[in-house]
């Protein structure tokens, strides 16, 4: 048996990869989920080639929500270091640590997106 940590919650990286098993996690963001108007909690955010995924701090990883980058109706950013995403269950609004973590998750929801539906030219 592992001993308990006084520390703070770190994210579940290794449950996490471990859940999602059938596909590679390429990116991990901690992220403050808005559960009601102004009341946000931690969770992580995995990212794998066409899912985003949600899961609490605790181990083992449990999936909370997922969705299909396909799912997506609408992706705005609400601030520099908050996104709103649309999908077709409803609304889902994130806090992420930083502009970069913001950049990097709207890159990826892009890059999927341009894969399944390429621009002309």
């Amino acid at each position: 048996m592992a001993g308990s940590s006084e520390q703070a919650p770190r994210p579940p990286t290794d449950s996490i990869r471990r859940c999602l098993s059938q596909g590679a996690v390429l990116q991990q963001h901690r992220v403050k989920l808005e559960t009601k108007p102004k009341k946000f909690e931690d969770r992580v955010l995995a990212l794998t080639s066409w899912r985003l995924h949600l899961f609490p701090l605790k181990v083992p990883a449990k999936v909370e929500s997922s969705f299909n980058v396909l799912e997506i109706r609408a992706f705005n950013t609400l601030s520099q270091n908050q996104i709103l995403v649309e999908t077709e269950r409803g609304l889902v609004s994130m806090r992420l640590p930083s502009a970069e973590s913001v950049d990097q998750v709207t890159r990826h929801v892009s890059s999927a997106l341009s894969k399944v539906c390429p621009g002309p030219g």
